[in-house]
Formats: structure tokens, C-alpha cells, sequence
């Protein structure tokens, strides 16, 4: 028994006729007999009967009937649910991002995404960047971004944007008007570190081993929000992605404080697993995210005059 099958002998029952049935399959009047014949044999009983004004359903032609409606309509309902999602009208994508990526850079992108493609449905987690890599290799999410460099050989790694870290300290802080701060200075100051492990924890101290400088932070505490609260306590100073503090930057309460010869960039990456099936609403994310990311470029304020 087949889907085809079945569509012939719901047209047979509705025409009554398996002339009028063919014709409206394209295919043969014999042909049609033989596959209605094929139905029979497979249910092992008479689907149908010939009277003098033409065919007529037996009581078990009448379940079958019944049954072969509702297959097939919802087969014809699942075609079009799957044309859809091939179409990009529908379809739902999982994201995740690590924890600043989560909070800065990708909601924006995602906003915008659904200003173009209001019918997509879009799932945001924010996660620590070693679970992303496990919850990508175990294909529970669609795409990932994360803080570079990007390890995996089975991801597919594609550059969203740039990101540098910066030192914030408060306005009132000592070295807040300082405008080309040396890292050995940095180092002897009272230094807010994000917790060991974390991926700008890593990057500040390749910076700081670079100059043969050792890290002996204040305070250490987890996360971008923790050490710009911190920073906005007067605890000390401390390095945050700088998309992470453009608005504190703008209102005055954190100061970026400009480094000498010191460069703490990354790539924030786009990755997904080489082997996943990409959908074509997948794929028009993440070509769009693409052209987005080339325009994220945080315009921080000039510095300001010295508080008095």
C-alpha cells in the first residue's frame, strides 16, 4: 500500500468510475484496475463492487475511504509545512552565544532579523563557550558565537565581527584621565579580573605574559556585569569586551582608558557543525547575521574632561 495508491482509489470512490479516475491520474483505465486490485489484495477483502448505476463501496471500502481521507490530508498538510521551511517562511532556529556575545552582539542581529523575517522563530541561550562547543558537537543548537580563536575541526567557522577588550575604571579613579596607560602600570594597579578558565581571562593574561608582567588581581568575579559593577564601585579597574560597556562610556559613569601599544583584540565567530543539515531559514540568518556583523563597530564617546 501506497500514498499513490490510495489518492487512486479516493478518486475512484468520488467518481465512481474508473475511466473518469485515470483520466484525473493521468494514467491508463487498466492501470487504475490493477492498482485498486493491489489495495485489495493487501487488506485481503472487496474495497469495491459493480452495480447497474456503476461502482459501489462495500462496508470495508467505506473504512478504507475514511482512513485514505484523513492520510492523505494530512500528508498534503505535512508537504506544505516542509515547502514552507524549504521557502524560509517558517522554521525554528536555535542560537547560542557566550555570555557577553549573548547580551551585546547578538540580540541586535536578531532584532533586525525578525524586522526582515518577522515569521521565523529564533531561540537565544547564552552559554559558557565550553558548553557551547558540546551542546554544537551534539547538534542541540543551529549556530553558535563565540569569543575567538574558534577551536573544533568540525565546525564551520566563519568571522562575525571584531571585538577588543578595554580597561574601564570609574571617573573619579586615578588613572581615569590617563590617556596612554602602559600595561606594567596596569599591573600595579588594583586589577578586576573575570574568573580563571573564562576566554578574556585567558586573553589578558597572554597580553600581560607578553610583557613579562605578572596578574595580582584585586578582585576576581564571574562575568562582564560583575566586574563592570565592581569598576563602577571604585574597587579598581578591570578589562570588558567593548561592546559591553559603549552605554556606561556614553552616560559617564565608566571611562575607557586608552592602553599604550597594547592590542586585546578577537573575533567573535560564527560557528555551526560541518555535518548539520543547514535549512534554508538557518541559512538566511546566518547570511544576514554576516552582513551585519560587518557593520558592528562600537563608536565610543571622546573622552571626558577630568572631574572635578
Amino acid at each position: 500500500m501506497n500514498l499513490n495508491q490510495l489518492r487512486l482509489y479516493k478518486e475512484v470512490a468520488s467518481r465512481g468510475s474508473f475511466t473518469a479516475a485515470a483520466e484525473a491520474m493521468m494514467m491508463s483505465q487498466p492501470g487504475a484496475s490493477l492498482q485498486v486490485k493491489a489495495l485489495e489484495r493487501h487488506f485481503g477483502v472487496r474495497l469495491l463492487e459493480r452495480s447497474g448505476s456503476g461502482l459501489k463501496l462495500t462496508e470495508a471500502g467505506e473504512i478504507v475511504l475514511d482512513a485514505a481521507t484523513s492520510i492523505l490530508s494530512a500528508a498534503d498538510r505535512m508537504e506544505q509545512l516542509v515547502a514552507e521551511l524549504r521557502g524560509a517562511r517558517r522554521g525554528r532556529i536555535v542560537i547560542a552565544a557566550n555570555i557577553t556575545g549573548g547580551m551585546y552582539v547578538v540580540p541586535p542581529i536578531i532584532a533586525a532579523f525578525r524586522e526582515a523575517q518577522p515569521e521565523g522563530d529564533i531561540l537565544l541561550q547564552s552559554e559558557p563557550t565550553e558548553r557551547i562547543y558540546e551542546r554544537g558537537e551534539q547538534g542541540i543548537v543551529d549556530v553558535a558565537v563565540v569569543g575567538g580563536p574558534t577551536a573544533g575541526e568540525r565546525f564551520e567557522v566563519r568571522r562575525l565581527c571584531r571585538d577588543r577588550l578595554v580597561l574601564i575604571a570609574h571617573p573619579r579613579h586615578p588613572l581615569a584621565d590617563r590617556a596612554d596607560l602602559a600595561l606594567d602600570e596596569v599591573a600595579r594597579a588594583e586589577l578586576i579580573l573575570p574568573e580563571t578558565g573564562s576566554r578574556m581571562r585567558a586573553l589578558v593574561e597572554h597580553a600581560f605574559r607578553e610583557e613579562r608582567l605578572a596578574i595580582r588581581p584585586r578582585l576576581v568575579v564571574s562575568g562582564t556585569e560583575a566586574i563592570k559593577r565592581a569598576v563602577a564601585s571604585r574597587l579598581g579597574v578591570g578589562f570588558v569586551s567593548v561592546y559591553a560597556v559603549t552605554e556606561e562610556v556614553r552616560a559617564g559613569v565608566l571611562r575607557v582608558i586608552p592602553l599604550r601599544r597594547t592590542d586585546l583584540s578577537r573575533d567573535y565567530d560564527l560557528i555551526r557543525r560541518k555535518e548539520r543539515y543547514v535549512s534554508p531559514a538557518l541559512q538566511a540568518f546566518v547570511d544576514f547575521a554576516l552582513e551585519q556583523g560587518t557593520r558592528l563597530k562600537p563608536d565610543l564617546p571622546a573622552p571626558h574632561k577630568k572631574m572635578q
